[in-house]
């Protein structure tokens, strides 16, 4: 800038002296002109131009010591009008040129120079996959707060055809036979003996029995086991059905209870396992129907229902293999769950991806795009609900004001190339442009004049 100054003020000069030669005709090659010398000071904030006029010498003010009296031929010199002009001419522009220099220098300080520096800060996505338990007490960092819900109990009944056979053989009835002896001498029954009770079953003894000898006024007494002689249900006889003598005169036979057991051949229905569980699972299914709208009824505005297990209890009236036509099942089921609010969950969840995003790039990121969660699950254990799901989002590096303000003081003054590779090795920086200066300029000295401005890399 100033190189062009100095360039323009000798083309002036040098129009000025031929504007002046061509009104004033040929000099007087004998005559004494003026000598003008423009001093240019450059300065770093301004140009300065000062003008200096040297005036000649009048030789006709020479005294010559030899004499005191002027020549009569002296003639007084008379002034060249060019000379004065383009003095004139030269201070003129002179000091047009000073006041242009301060008005430029007053402009500037008006409007000075602002550098524009636009940091553009490192931008990542961070992705991660994690589990929150949902409690309903007090929740740690890796616990989500929740709400138990009220049990829910229903209780349904169904009757169903028992599906199972069985084939029944005949079988003989058995009880005991006991025997009273009034003789003073043991006597034995042998086993085989036959008995006929008062309904004409026969009854055969299994053993023998030795009946004790009488101890007046006590009878000898023995039991024995026997059993009906054709097998069936006509076996079954009742308590004191045989009552009568038997092997001697003072001995007697007696069955004091009755006999059972006695079956005829058949082929009947049993309850099979299958009867049993399929009518139950029938059951359950259209229990958990009503039970699950009856847990979700207390679901509140933007909350998650985790329905946990329910506990059934199931009561045949008939077990496995039982012989009868139809089963009765009744079916009884409690349930719970846990209720949990979603802002809270995408709270936790942001907190957690922050947690790990503060791990990975460091302490001053920070969130610029909604955290997006994928791949949610629900896993029972125990009772207890865990939430596993995947978070993903976009973290920045977070430029504080102090940092901007330690910018400013680290590129003032710098070349511009040199401030953008200082800004660029800072932490968290990943572009830096600087707008308003030429490659060539300095950064302004004074902070007040540099702008900075953050820019995401989606903006």
């Amino acid at each position: 800038m100033s190189n062009n100054i100095e360039d323009e003020v000798r083309s002036l000069l040098a129009n000025l002296g031929t504007n002046g030669e061509q009104n004033a005709g040929e000099p007087d090659p004998n005559a004494e002109q003026n000598q003008v010398t423009l001093h240019v000071h450059h300065y770093t904030d301004a140009i300065v131009f000062t003008v200096e006029t040297e005036e000649p010498k009048d030789p006709t003010t020479i005294i010559d010591a030899s004499t005191t009296q002027p020549a009569a031929d002296t003639i007084p010199p008379t002034p060249q009008p060019q000379t004065k002009a383009l003095a004139y001419c030269t201070f003129i522009f002179s000091i047009l040129l000073i006041l242009s220099t301060l008005f430029v220098q007053v402009f500037f300080l008006i409007h000075p120079i602002i550098a524009t520096v636009t940091v553009v800060p490192t931008q990542k996505m961070l992705k991660t996959t994690s589990t929150l338990l949902v409690v309903t007490g007090n929740a740690t960092t890796t616990e989500l707060q929740g709400r138990q819900l009220h049990p829910v109990t229903l209780t349904q009944t169904a009757t169903t055809p028992a599906t199972g056979t069985k084939h029944q053989d005949a079988q003989s009835a058995a009880g005991y036979i006991t025997f009273y002896n009034g003789e003073f001498q043991a006597i034995t029954a042998p086993a085989g003996t036959t008995l006929t009770g008062n309904d004409g079953v026969q009854i055969i003894t299994d053993q023998d029995a030795v009946i004790p000898a009488a101890n007046p006024p006590t009878f000898g007494e023995v039991t024995v086991l026997a059993h009906a002689t054709h097998p069936g249900a006509g076996g079954n006889i009742g308590a004191y059905d045989i009552s009568q003598a038997c092997c001697a005169a003072s001995v007697l036979a007696k069955n004091t209870a009755a006999f059972t057991g006695g079956q005829d051949e058949a082929n009947f229905t049993v309850v099979t396992q299958k009867d049993i569980d399929t009518l139950s699972k029938a059951l359950s299914t259209s229990i958990a129907r009503s039970i699950k709208t009856a847990i979700f009824s207390q679901q509140r505005p933007n909350e998650e229902i985790i329905q946990l297990p329910c506990s059934p209890n199931v009561s045949p009236d008939h077990q496995a293999g039982d012989k009868t036509a139809n089963i009765h099942i009744q079916v009884t089921e409690t349930c719970t769950g846990l209720a949990y609010n979603l802002n809270s969950f995408k709270t936790k969840v942001t907190e957690l991806l922050t947690s790990e995003a503060s791990k990975r790039l460091g302490n001053g990121c920070r969130l610029v795009t909604p955290v997006h969660i994928s791949a949610q699950k629900t896993e029972i254990n125990a009772g207890h609900a865990t939430l596993r799901f995947t978070a993903q989002a976009q973290f920045t590096f977070h430029i504080t004001p102090q940092q901007i303000q330690h910018m400013k003081h680290l590129i003032a003054g710098k070349p511009k190339m040199e401030a953008i590779q200082l800004l660029t090795s800072q932490p968290g920086i990943s572009s830096v442009s600087i707008a308003g200066i030429a490659d060539l300029q300095n950064i302004p000295k004074d902070p007040r004049y540099i702008h900075i401005s953050i820019s995401l890399p989606n903006q």
